[in-house]
């Protein structure tokens, strides 16, 4: 998501959960700043702490989880969730909910560059290498 948001324009970091605790608080500090967490359960600790620290210091926070009724749903500002109709392979390997939450991202990803009108030449300033620049270069 980090990497997708950074390319069309919107600065955006990655952060692992269990970094926040240990330095990493001080990358989002502002109201106008917007962590999203992850959590296929919405009961991971360092999610669910670090959302609840992030939103006391007035960071927006957002939450994408299997969960709706989870802590993490509960303490986000906003929070997308989904439900899986398959097992995970094992009973808890992480595949599907994967897939899921990585389409969700996507999704969000792509809203944005619309509604921001977000233009290939940014996106060609952005992202000037591999097969995307070459395409987008070539059809420029």
């Amino acid at each position: 998501m980090a990497a997708s948001l950074a390319s069309t324009g919107i600065r955006a970091h990655f952060v692992h959960a269990a970094e926040w605790a240990h330095g990493d608080y001080g990358k989002a500090e502002r109201a106008r700043d917007v962590v999203v967490l992850v959590s296929h359960s919405g009961r991971t600790n360092e999610c669910v702490e670090a959302a609840a620290h992030l939103k006391s210091v007035g960071v927006n926070v957002i939450s994408i989880t299997g969960n709706e009724e989870s802590p993490l749903a509960r303490v986000s500002d906003v929070s997308i969730s989904y439900r899986l109709i398959v097992k995970e392979p094992l009973g808890t390997l992480p595949t599907s909910s994967l897939l899921l939450q990585e389409m969700i991202v996507n999704g969000v990803v792509r809203e944005l560059v619309q509604r921001r009108r977000f233009a290939r030449k940014n996106f060609l300033r952005n992202h000037p290498g591999g097969s995307v620049g070459e395409t987008l270069r070539r059809d420029d």
